[in-house]
């Protein structure tokens, strides 16, 4: 196990009175709820409710599904050494402020399970809502192979959702980071994927110098750094747990991704298509494009968010 992937080394302490009143998974689950909102945690790294991650945080620290459906679960008594474990990681969780995926050592997207742990972002995109045949059928009615690149992979969460998504696919996914590209190569193993998604390190599309010749990509995905520095410097300690390399931008938020637009066509097949998380940076976005690429052909697309979060740009003309 890596240094990263091993929790702190001197977890938080907990006074162990208080465990004794909890004795069901119901009591955990009730305590759980208030402790975060008392501690000021933060949501929007895998659950959107206290309810949904204080139920992440106590099934699985329990090995059960996250997904169980039983009352009678929820009623049954705790062993003294599982009451234990659900202390160590609450208290974690409450006064440490680490993220519950990396407590857990694992992320949920769209249903997939992925490995996560400090060496990159937990697996969150807007952009997997738009990975599957339905939403990409210019690309899954190819009768030839289909060609994806996932720019700044991080887990290589997007990577893996692509390939199964697109059966005809090979994917290539780009970090900077050795130590995401560590973490990916893993979760890449656990999906048996290891033939048909290929890593590279490098900064962006610089990471594709390597290759010879370039592929023509049908589909890029990016889900880049965009937060501001000033935005950055507020962040909470949940988010500043993750690596600064997948959040900071630059002093608009915009460094990574203006390289990008002017790049992309020269990797983009005509008919295909990047697709580029936004986030919340939609006015410096805006402010780019007016500036620079007013040539581009943005395209907004809709997510269960119902904010503007994606962009999809097709060949530049």
């Amino acid at each position: 196990m890596t240094k990263a992937e091993k929790g702190p080394a001197s977890p938080p302490d907990y006074d162990p009175g208080w465990i004794q009143d909890l004795r069901s998974v119901s009591d955990w689950l009730r305590f759980s709820v208030s402790e975060m909102r008392r501690s000021d945690c933060v949501l929007g790294q895998g659950c959107l409710s206290w309810l949904d991650e204080a139920r992440w945080l106590v099934f699985s620290s329990l090995s059960l599904p996250i997904d169980l459906n039983e009352p009678s679960f929820e009623l049954a008594q705790l062993t003294e050494k599982e009451r234990h474990r659900l202390a160590v990681a609450l208290t974690r969780r409450t006064v440490g402020r680490e993220p519950t995926a990396y407590i857990l050592q694992e992320a949920w997207l769209r249903g997939f399970r992925f490995k996560s742990d400090s060496r990159a972002i937990i697996p969150r995109s807007f952009l997997a809502e738009w990975l599957s045949p339905v939403n990409l059928p210019e690309i899954q009615d190819h009768d030839a192979p289909v060609k994806v690149l996932d720019l700044c992979t991080g887990s290589g969460c997007l990577a893996i959702l692509a390939a199964l998504a697109l059966p005809n696919a090979t994917v290539w996914a780009t970090d900077l980071s050795a130590d995401a590209l560590s973490l990916a190569r893993e979760n890449i193993q656990d999906y048996g994927l290891q033939s048909r998604i290929q890593l590279l390190q490098g900064d962006g599309l610089q990471a594709l110098d390597t290759l010879k010749p370039k592929p023509a990509f049908d589909l890029i995905l990016c889900n880049p750094p965009y937060v501001n520095t000033t935005s950055y410097s507020q962040l909470p300690p949940e988010f500043k747990a993750e690596p600064g390399l997948a959040h900071h931008g630059g002093e608009d938020g915009m460094q990574f991704i203006e390289e990008l637009l002017k790049g992309y066509g020269a990797v983009l097949a005509k008919g295909g298509r990047l697709l580029l998380e936004m986030g919340h940076e939609l006015s410096a976005f805006n402010r780019l494009i007016d500036r620079d690429f007013r040539q581009l052909p943005v395209t907004w697309l809709e997510t269960e968010s119902g904010e503007q979060s994606v962009v999809s740009l097709k060949y530049p003309s």
